[in-house]
């Protein structure tokens, strides 16, 4: 039975690739009563393409300026939404101030041997494994850097889910979202 909760913000959950925002995130927004969204694929629907190909056709910065219009969009949805994050939404400044003011932000995190072993591929800037450890290389000070942190890195998804919700929970009666 899901444990509805009064929320006036929505719920944002970031991490690095392969952290489980999307598994993790569907599961909890359930328990949650909360709808779920994930922002690839709403930025999909938006470009009328796939992640891979919007970037491979408009290029990266592009691509980030559709992110940040579907963020837009996505927290000012009511009631609010649950929504999964791509890997590099919150990278932009604005992106980042937007979030922490308008949601309560729950970031996975897991080791870097966890996420290479979840590796899947087909993430436009992590193809191979190579290239998913210089993206968190260079990305650990920004993930590091974000609220509300969980390590997954031992955890299952359900694990996880049970992990976020009792995040959100805690930031609701905390009164930060």
């Amino acid at each position: 039975m899901p444990r509805t909760i009064p929320r006036s913000l929505p719920v944002l959950v970031a991490g690095p690739p392969f952290s489980g925002k999307t598994a993790c995130g569907r599961i909890a927004a359930a328990e949650l009563g909360m709808p779920f969204l994930d922002l690839d694929r709403v930025v999909e629907t938006a470009l009328g393409s796939t992640v891979e190909e919007a970037f491979a056709k408009l290029g990266e910065e592009a691509f980030r300026d559709a992110e940040a219009a579907a963020l837009a969009e996505c927290m000012a949805i009511r009631p609010p939404c649950l929504v999964a994050l791509g890997g590099g939404t919150l990278l932009r400044r604005e992106s980042l101030r937007t979030a922490l003011a308008g949601a309560a932000v729950v970031t996975l995190t897991a080791s870097r041997e966890a996420l290479v072993a979840r590796f899947a591929g087909g993430r436009p800037l992590a193809a191979d494994v190579s290239a998913l450890v210089d993206l968190l290389e260079r990305r650990a000070a920004h993930y590091d850097s974000l609220p509300n942190r969980i390590d997954n890195s031992g955890l299952s998804v359900a694990e996880c889910a049970a992990e976020i919700v009792r995040t959100v929970l805690e930031v609701s009666a905390a009164g930060r979202g």
